[in-house]
């Protein structure tokens, strides 16, 4: 009766994926895609299932073509950035300009926000990320990324390691000062081995690699920077 309609093909995409059949999951949300759905949803799991099985291209593409059809689609913009991150671009102005687009101050795009701000410190853009982290404290619900992942996140992991030194030390937390960052940046003992931390006084020079919480960056696996 309903040979066009994409919600079927998407419920049997789901059903797909369920049973582990990923080919004739991709096949239904190619389905899906082509019967022209509202939104960018269906785009966005499409990309993602030609990623899992190593069609990064192609899902880049089927985003590219969901910007076509509406070039303001904050889904498709973040996801297009998310996708280049991970796909380890240097493209750094074209991931910064669909991050930028992925939100507006007045919406609830907290994940294109939580990404941008990041990527603007990855750029060592300290003032304008810390702006950005402000901005997104004071919008976001509480529980929105109020505790940092331990193992970073996509972003992290292209910054690579940072010069600091420390600033302030407690028991279990400390502070580090970096030239890239108008604040000091916060540190748990649960983020860096035993070893490490009890080397960790006021004065000493670190390094350390980061992660993120809705406040800002984290730095985590301190080391002395001898």
């Amino acid at each position: 009766m309903f040979p066009d309609d994409s919600e079927f093909s998407q419920i049997e995409a789901r059903l797909r994926t369920i049973l582990k059949q990923s080919d004739r999951a991709i096949g239904a949300l190619e389905r899906a895609w082509k019967s022209n759905p509202r939104g960018t949803s269906v785009a966005v799991r499409l990309a993602n299932a030609y990623s899992d099985r190593g069609e990064e291209d192609r899902g880049l593409g089927v985003l590219h073509e969901a910007l076509a059809r509406d070039p303001d689609d904050k889904m498709a913009h973040l996801a297009i950035a998310k996708r280049l991150i991970m796909s380890n671009s240097q493209d750094d102005e074209t991931i910064e300009a669909h991050l930028s687009r992925g939100f507006s101050k007045t919406d609830h795009n907290f994940d294109a926000r939580f990404h941008y701000a990041q990527f603007l410190f990855y750029l060592r853009r300290g003032a304008d990320a810390a702006s950005a982290f402000q901005d997104l404290d004071r919008a976001a619900p509480s529980g929105f990324m109020s505790e940092a992942k331990k193992d970073g996140s996509v972003v992290s992991q292209r910054i690579g390691r940072i010069n600091g030194r420390v600033v302030r030390r407690e028991a279990t937390y400390l502070f580090v000062h970096t030239s890239i960052y108008p604040r000091d940046i916060y540190a748990s003992e649960r983020f860096t081995s035993p070893e490490f931390w009890e080397q960790m006084v006021v004065g000493t020079f670190v390094t350390f690699a980061t992660t993120f919480n809705r406040q800002g960056p984290v730095a985590i696996n301190l080391r002395p920077d001898s």
